[in-house]
């Protein structure tokens, strides 16, 4: 076909995640179908679920997972495939948050989190497409401060206005901020291939499982499924965005936020070359901000804010898109190939969440969008406080569920903010532009 016939706009796959296009994403995982007794049961099979259960069978700890649906179905198997380190807040406003002490040592796993499930990918040869090319913090506008590094954080690189053109092929940026701990990776197949390793260390998945109750009965928990249940000394739930109404006021302190992604088809090798030559994680610093990386089959996959519910049409990516054309116009001669969304856990203080609503019983969730590193971290916390960790030593803080007044119209905030947002950041690039 004649390049400028293409009509980037023009979705081929929509609703289809293109992870699941990938041919070695399979896992056989059976329901649920009888009562079975175990040490701990986990409720999630996303990244916080698999590694809370893989850290407690390296401790040799029974444990049974329960899946609604598939292995991965939710934002661990939709996600950007970004490995980030940091929180979204600053070092200053954690230790304020939490204080001194448990706000460093959260601050600190925050930055470790990338650099440890490297280590453990690579320790346990997971084929994820994994690339160690760093994040790149991008701005428009002149406004990163280059700072020492807090504890826990290794130094960054400050880019000028030419090095970001270098890093990514667009002069769209005037500059940004280089983190060489980054890296990205296919999260659908990571997920899986660790589940199967998992499974060969004795943990239970049962998939489209969905967890309908909870029964607390002496000295235990029942989990009851459509068809089977559960009696496990302890509960870990790990189902973020898709929290229910399975452990009470879950649901209500959480943004279940949609997040689009749209993947494009491989790269001709000139343009490849010119687009992210060294394939790193990128994100901007506008308050709607976009990400952005390049795939292993040199694919560009870029995600950001979409409408909140499952996309109708190729119109629901459109922004995305059209921002895509706006860093490199030469796309105009790529095709669009697959557009799919799905919900994460936001917060509103943008921290994540460890939650003990009740003796033996664990909740992690609410990364904000930053949640494969620091999912994975959870999981090893929650492992750690099952199997007797103080509460003291943990690396994360225990907070108490705190529903969020007016959760109902969660979606009317959101598409309020994300307008309010659009504008502050067109004022500022206006602002900038009259210095």
């Amino acid at each position: 076909m004649i390049a400028s016939t293409i009509n980037p706009f023009a979705v081929c796959h929509l609703n289809s995640n293109l992870y699941d296009a990938d041919g070695q994403c399979k896992i056989d995982a059976m329901q649920l179908e009888t009562t079975c007794h175990t040490h701990t049961v986990v409720v999630g099979a996303g990244l916080t679920g698999i590694s809370a259960a893989w850290h407690l069978a390296q401790a040799g700890v029974p444990v049974v997972v329960l899946e609604a649906r598939e292995v991965g179905f939710g934002a661990s198997g939709r996600n950007g495939g970004q490995l980030n380190a940091g929180l979204k807040n600053s070092h200053t406003q954690t230790l304020q948050r939490f204080g001194a002490v448990h706000g460093e040592r959260f601050w600190a796993l925050a930055h470790s989190a990338p650099t440890e499930l490297v280590r453990l990918i690579q320790t346990l040869a997971i084929d994820c497409e994994l690339s160690l090319g760093g994040t790149l913090k991008a701005s428009r506008l002149l406004k990163l401060k280059p700072t020492a590094p807090a504890a826990g954080a290794d130094a960054s690189e400050w880019c000028d206005a030419e090095r970001m053109y270098a890093l990514t092929g667009s002069r769209y940026y005037a500059e940004g901020e280089f983190d060489p701990k980054g890296a990205t990776l296919q999260p659908k197949r990571l997920i899986l291939e660790w589940a199967k390793r998992c499974v060969r260390q004795g943990v239970q998945i049962f998939a489209n499982t969905p967890a309908l109750r909870i029964i607390r009965a002496p000295g235990c928990y029942r989990v009851e499924t459509p068809h089977g249940s559960v009696i496990a000394d302890n509960l870990v739930q790990a189902t973020d965005g898709y929290s229910d109404h399975l452990w009470p006021k879950l649901k209500q302190s959480i943004i279940p936020l949609y997040s689009c992604m749209v993947a494009s088809e491989p790269l001709p090798a000139e343009l490849s070359a010119q687009i992210l030559p060294k394939r790193p994680a990128v994100y901007e610093t506008q308050r709607v901000t976009v990400y952005y990386r390049k795939d292993a089959a040199g694919r560009l996959l870029l995600g950001g804010r979409g409408p909140q519910r499952e996309l109708r049409s190729p119109a629901d990516v459109r922004p995305i898109i059209q921002h895509a054309l706006k860093l490199w116009p030469q796309l105009h001669a790529v095709r669009m190939t697959h557009a799919w969304n799905g919900q994460f856990a936001l917060t509103t203080d943008f921290y994540p969440r460890l939650h003990r609503p009740a003796p033996r019983v664990w909740i992690g969730l609410g990364y904000s969008g930053r949640g494969v590193a620091m999912a994975v971290a959870m999981g090893r916390q929650i492992a750690n406080s099952v199997q007797g960790m103080p509460d003291a030593d943990l690396m994360v803080p225990i907070t108490a569920i705190k529903p969020l007044r007016g959760h109902r119209y969660w979606p009317w905030g959101v598409w309020f903010n994300t307008h309010r947002y659009a504008l502050q950041d067109a004022w500022d690039r206006l602002r900038h532009q009259r210095r």
